[in-house]
Parts: C-alpha cells; structure tokens; sequence
C-alpha cells in the first residue's frame, strides 16, 4: 500500500503557534505547553483575546451605557494581555511573542486570524471563562476543531494544575490510525511534536471484532476467531510500515492492534497508561447526524482524554482508502 513519507515538516514546521485566551486561569492553562512548543521550535507564540460585541440596545440612553461598557472592557482587556505578554517575554527573553485583541464571534475571528497568520498550531484548553461547568469544547474549541485549517492541541484545564512541564515530561503519544487516508494526515504534525519533544509514538489500530459472514441474524453473538485474527496481523503489517517511516523521520515508533468493540473506548483505556502524555488523531469534522467513523471516535476521545489531544482536521480533498 503507497503510503506518503512521514516526516516533520510534512504537516508543517511550527513557525507560529496560537494560543486563544479569554482573560481566564483556565483558558491560561494552554500556555505552558505551548511555550514551550514554542522555544524548542523557534516558533512565533501569538496571544488573542477576542473582544465579544453585545447587541447594541436601540435607546439613546441604552446606546451611552453600551459605548461605556465596551470602552471599560477593551480598557481590561488590553492591560491583561500586556501584563501577560510582558511577563512571558521577562521568563523566556529569545521567543518572539504577539498579542492581539480582534473584535467578533469568537471561533470565526480566530479561524480568519489562523489564515491571515498563517498559524501552524492552536494550542487551547477545552474550556476557558466560566469555569468547569461551562464548556468551551461545545462552542469554541468544538468549533475549532471541527473547521480549523490546522492542528489543534487541546489541554484539559484543571482546577489545581499540576506544576510538572508537560513536553519536558512526554515520553509516548498515542496516535490513532484506521489504514485510512484521513487518519494518516496527523502522522506529519504529531511526528514534528515527537521531535521537539524527544518522544516516542505508540502508533494504535483498534480491532472490533469481525463477525462471520456464515451467520445468520438468528446465530449466537459471537465473533470469527480466524476473521479476527487474520485482521490483526494485516493491522500490524500495516503499523510496521508506519513505524519504519517514522524512523526514518527520527522519531522511534511502537505500534499495537488491541482488540476492542468500541474504539473510543479503547483509545481512552489505553491512554490511561503511565507512559503515555498525550493522544493524536485526525477527524473529518463532521457534526451532528453525520458524525462517522473516526469523526465520532475524536468527538468522544476529545472530550474525555485524561491528557493533551492534537486533533487534525485534513482538507476535505482528502480520499479515504
């Protein structure tokens, strides 16, 4: 099976990496990672704090009081991101650091500020202002990572964060394939972050048990043994291919075909493990009813992984085998 060269750089170098903020410690969870993302890669880091525009009332006097507001709240919002700018650029004095404050919906502007900057990476935390309760991975983050052009890097915020560095500390991601081309696409981004990070990938097929042709919708519930088996086998053909390309890009790979009737589930069991810091999977960033195949499995990954998750999103050019 041709299969394109695994190689960092081949899902982009991360020259510049965006960090969304809404003025919250939980949505400043993303921030350590993504620093230091940044120093190993010699990336730009760009802070953005989107400013969210009220309706405006129809009363003068309703007008004066929203002028007002928004007058005050750019005022806030400004003097948070210059004291966090100038505090990162006191600790890490070599990374080149921007801030921003666009003004809109917030999941629009920040895909419009991915493109106009060409930015190679978002790293965010899955919720941000509002605290645990209120998720951003169903309005923002969801939306990013159902539509954004590039990786997005997800960090589960926590309400007592843990000091330890995460990327100082990464020694296995666990990458999520499926033999399909949209799977593949995540092997170029993660393989850049194994790299930086000096990790090792655990590259991971589930298997869901076969069952056998012969039997008929009345036969007992089981599976085909030999079915089974001979899927396993084509499964770790197929990973020790991806593992000789990803050693060949520098970056050491292990690979596993568990067996698991449900594939999220098994990504989540199996993520659980000591060595393993982080997971990374693509998706076709369907929503709703047509949420399929790996696009379900991220959706259910994303929202329960004990740890960071890269999610890509490839073109929607890209064939399935």
């Amino acid at each position: 099976m041709a299969r394109k060269s695994v190689r960092p750089g081949s899902g982009g170098r991360y020259r510049s990496i965006l960090v969304p903020l809404d003025g919250s410690p939980l949505s400043e969870q993303a921030l350590p990672l993504a620093t230091a993302i940044a120093v190993r890669a010699k990336a730009r880091l760009r802070l953005v704090l989107v400013h969210q525009l009220p309706a405006i009332p129809l009363s003068a006097e309703g007008r004066q009081l929203y002028l007002s507001l928004d007058l005050a709240a750019r005022k806030s919002e400004k003097e948070y991101l210059e004291a966090f700018t100038d505090q990162l650029k006191k600790r890490f004095p070599s990374l080149t650091i921007t801030a921003t404050i666009p003004s809109g919906p917030v999941a629009p502007v920040l895909r419009q500020y991915v493109q106009e900057n060409r930015v190679d990476l978002v790293v965010m935390t899955s919720r941000g202002r509002g605290g645990l309760q209120r998720l951003w991975l169903g309005s923002v983050a969801d939306a990013m990572i159902r539509t954004s052009t590039v990786p997005v890097l997800l960090v589960r915020p926590e309400e007592n964060p843990s000091p330890r560095p995460v990327l100082e500390n990464l020694s296995q991601i666990l990458v999520a394939l499926d033999r399909s081309a949209v799977a593949e696409t995540i092997l170029g981004p993660v393989t850049e972050l194994a790299s930086l990070a000096g990790a090792e990938l655990m590259l991971v097929e589930v298997i869901q048990p076969l069952a056998s042709p012969l039997e008929g919708p009345a036969a007992p519930s089981r599976f085909d043994a030999e079915l089974t088996r001979l899927r396993r086998e084509e499964s770790a053909n197929y990973l020790s291919g991806v593992a000789e390309e990803c050693l060949k890009a520098g970056v050491k790979a292990t690979y596993s075909a568990p067996l698991g009737p449900n594939v999220a589930d098994t990504i989540l069991r199996l993520s659980e493990s000591a060595t393993v810091g982080m997971i990374a999977l693509a998706t076709r960033g369907r929503g709703g009813v047509k949420r399929l195949a790996l696009g379900s499995v991220a959706d259910k990954v994303v929202r329960t992984a004990p740890c960071p998750t890269m999610v890509y999103r490839p073109p929607a050019g890209t064939r399935r085998r």
